[in-house]
């Protein structure tokens, strides 16, 4: 895929009336320790004149249950309970932003393709990007919101375990390694799956990395199975799976459930009788 099929850049995003487009603001901070979870006050402290706000666990997550993931996918009745409320229609323009790491947007912008909203972008640099370039004068440049299809298959805990994909471990290096968790309650990774550190896609300045590398990258993992990527709840995994569109990888799988649901899979509780 092209970069234009998944990004709007600012500069294309400041000269687009609001009456065309709608925005939403999905910056969020994960619950680690004692710190608590984060949203909607980011956005109250400021945000994209005109933006709307997703709140990662209420909006862009189902509820618990007692096998579920923190933060399990929502029903198409839940989401389009979601896009009737801010009024939309497959043919609406979106725009979802974040503090620029593009997970939490990501993950917005995943859930409207999976449930039929083609016409949408993640803003390139999110919200940092936006306050660098607010006073700046800017020249027209036209952004396409032409529906584009994006080839992601949502696979679930028995399809992830079956030995049919390679897993890919979107985590950091000493969670994927099982040496610290300061999330879920038990370190750890889903066996024979491989670590691709999702923040691994940026450079020094944060910026995301170039296509050339995205290629390079995915080249450089051996394997004769459809790649499957998962992480902690289904959200930076979307980073790694961006990654991969760029690179041109064809389709690829995501298994939402991640870590966090694996811990209370069948699989798991004999693995820890085991020990």
């Amino acid at each position: 895929m092209n970069w234009q099929d998944i990004f709007v850049s600012v500069e294309q995003l400041k000269v687009l009336s609001p009456a065309d487009v709608v925005i939403f603001d999905c910056r969020f901070q994960l619950a680690v320790g004692d710190q608590p979870a984060k949203g909607k006050a980011f956005h109250d402290e400021e945000h994209i004149t005109g933006a709307h706000y997703l709140d990662l666990e209420h909006d862009l997550s189902a509820p618990l249950s007692e096998k579920s993931s923190r933060h399990p996918l929502p029903t198409r009745a839940q989401f389009m309970d979601l896009a009737q409320r801010f009024g939309l229609t497959p043919n609406s323009k979106i725009v979802c932003y974040d503090q620029g790491n593009l997970a939490f947007a990501a993950r917005a912008w995943f859930l409207f393709h999976h449930f039929g909203f083609h016409c949408v972008r993640i803003l390139a640099e999110g919200w940092p990007g936006w306050q660098r370039l607010s006073s700046e004068p800017i020249k027209s440049i036209r952004a396409s919101f032409s529906p584009v299809y994006v080839p992601i298959q949502v696979i679930d805990l028995e399809s992830a375990v079956s030995g049919k994909y390679q897993l890919i471990d979107a985590r950091e290096a000493h969670r994927y390694q099982g040496k610290s968790e300061p999330i879920d309650p038990v370190a750890g990774s889903i066996p024979d799956a491989i670590n691709a550190v999702w923040l691994d896609n940026f450079d020094e300045n944060k910026a995301l990395k170039c296509a050339e590398w995205h290629q390079s990258r995915w080249q450089s993992i051996p394997s004769d199975k459809p790649k499957a990527h998962y992480c902690g709840s289904g959200v930076t995994a979307l980073v790694n799976l961006i990654s991969a569109l760029l690179a041109d990888c064809g389709k690829q799988y995501f298994y939402p459930g991640g870590w966090s649901e694996y811990l209370h899979s069948d699989q798991f509780i004999q693995e820890q009788a085991k020990k």
